[in-house]
């Protein structure tokens, strides 16, 4: 039950017992994004609106800036509107704390620009060295022949009468393509030439949402290799008590082939009660840890055996830790003053 936004109590299973929990934010709540609702022409308004990449929603309160002019914050609709007085390609930045920035190129038409026709640019977004790709250019859905092609500015040849170019490169890295003919608004794009890599995604965590102090429990999440290639993941287990205590619990390296899923599975016990948060990956889940039943009973007639056999009983009744004695806790003791014992 959250109090206010960070600050909530949790009831245990049987609602008779009640943990106090802050929940803090680590790392960036999303990533933005801009858009632009119009072909933007010189002299004319346009509007800016800056979303959050997870799902789309307008972001209030973010600064805008335009070829390093500050242009405010969005309004509710996450928009600001802005109109240029030249033409030209001018960068477009969105900030705002605990949210990635984003920045995105725009051109900015004159007016005779505007009339033309845009060429369209089709091509893969990635690419393996020496991979034979195709470049096709478009213009309203037809093939446009005789458009120059340029990798990082060198001319790499014109598209023929499909309006397609075959091309391949050897080197790894991101490049820009564009695509320019006479007439037409030239068009880019970006490619990366990269060595087939295997890439991990994980679907959600599952854990108990309550267990008691000492005992185990089971972490489970599933592994997708969504990559080219066979690789190997390392799954690493982290436990956050919430008050600034991060503990490593183990970690599994397991291989997984292009396309296929592992279950990876943790067991893990934590001590002391209250509430955790149990990450894998970019994957968390909370549990609370409640304490353990004290065994009263079980405990004083313990007590009272060793009180009548006299001094170790004496150690232990006048060094109870925090909290008193459970019978786990005093089997533990017992063990230790009495190495020799068995049974116990």
């Amino acid at each position: 039950i959250m109090i206010t936004d960070t600050i909530g109590f949790k009831v245990s299973e049987y609602e008779d017992r009640y943990y106090l929990f802050v929940r803090r934010t680590i790392g960036s709540l999303d990533a933005l994004a801009i858009e632009f609702s119009e072909t933007p022409v010189v002299d004319t308004e346009i509007t800016i609106a800056v979303t959050a990449t997870s799902d789309g929603d307008p972001v209030e309160g973010a600064s805008v800036a335009f070829g390093g002019e500050n242009l405010g914050i969005t309004d509710s609709n996450g928009e600001v509107v802005h109109t240029p007085g030249d033409a030209g390609t001018f960068t477009v930045i969105a900030s705002k704390e605990n949210y990635d920035s984003a920045s995105e190129d725009v051109d900015i038409l004159t007016e005779d620009e505007a009339e033309e026709d845009a060429l369209d640019l089709a091509m893969p977004e990635v690419a393996d060295p020496d991979e034979e790709m195709i470049i096709r250019v478009t213009s309203d859905g037809d093939a446009v022949e005789g458009a120059m092609i340029t990798w990082d500015d060198e001319e790499i040849g014109e598209t023929d009468d499909a309006g397609s170019l075959t091309y391949s490169h050897g080197e790894t890295g991101t490049y820009t393509v564009t695509a320019s003919k006479s007439g037409y608004l030239d068009a880019s794009e970006e490619i990366t030439v990269a060595i087939p890599a295997a890439k991990f995604e994980l679907d959600g965590i599952s854990l108990p949402d309550e267990v008691a102090e000492g005992k185990s429990f089971t972490i489970i999440t599933n592994v997708t290799n969504v990559g080219d290639i066979e690789g190997m993941y390392r799954a690493e287990l982290v436990v956050d008590d919430g008050n600034g205590t991060v503990v490593g619990a183990g970690s599994q390296n397991v291989t997984i082939v292009a396309g296929d899923t592992e279950t990876v599975e943790f067991t893990h016990k934590i001590a002391d009660a209250g509430a955790y948060t149990v990450r894998i990956g970019d994957k968390s889940g909370e549990i609370v840890v409640t304490a353990s039943e004290s065994n009263t009973a079980l405990v004083a007639v313990i007590l009272l055996i060793l009180a009548l056999l006299g001094g170790v009983g004496y150690v232990l009744i006048s060094s109870a830790p925090e909290g008193g004695w459970t019978a786990e806790k005093l089997t533990e003791a017992i063990k230790e003053k009495l190495p020799g014992k068995k049974g116990l």
